[in-house]
């Protein structure tokens, strides 16, 4: 009871999007202008996040079907893109960051912070 579907990904994403609109709800206690400022920017950071991840694991599935035959330059390049894709996430982070704490007071911004990051 109350864990997430197992049939397939499309339930299970929406179970986890459904628990995380709870726990920020739960936590931040936006006020109506807060939320109606605080959702459209913090689901804009969550598709952008989403589709970098997609394109990441679409990497890296492809990456790791020659892992045995990868030469120390194959494989450095692959160390540097997985240094880009951090970067990239990195700045989708700081890019939402400021948008979301102009949508809640400072306060409630920095729960926002360690809900996204898991800190």
């Amino acid at each position: 009871m109350g864990g997430p579907p197992e049939d397939d990904k499309g339930p299970v994403r929406d179970w986890i999007r459904s628990k995380r609109i709870g726990f920020f709800t739960d936590k931040l206690n936006l006020t109506p202008d807060e939320a109606t400022k605080f959702w459209p920017v913090y689901n804009a950071y969550a598709k952008a996040i989403d589709d970098l991840r997609a394109e990441r694991r679409k990497d890296q599935k492809a990456a790791f079907k020659g892992l045995d035959d990868m030469d120390d330059n194959a494989i450095a390049k692959a160390l540097d893109e997985e240094f880009v894709f951090r970067q990239r996430e990195l700045d989708i982070e700081k890019k939402y960051s400021g948008r979301m704490e102009k949508g809640a007071a400072n306060e409630k911004s920095g729960i926002a912070a360690k809900g996204r990051t898991g800190i």
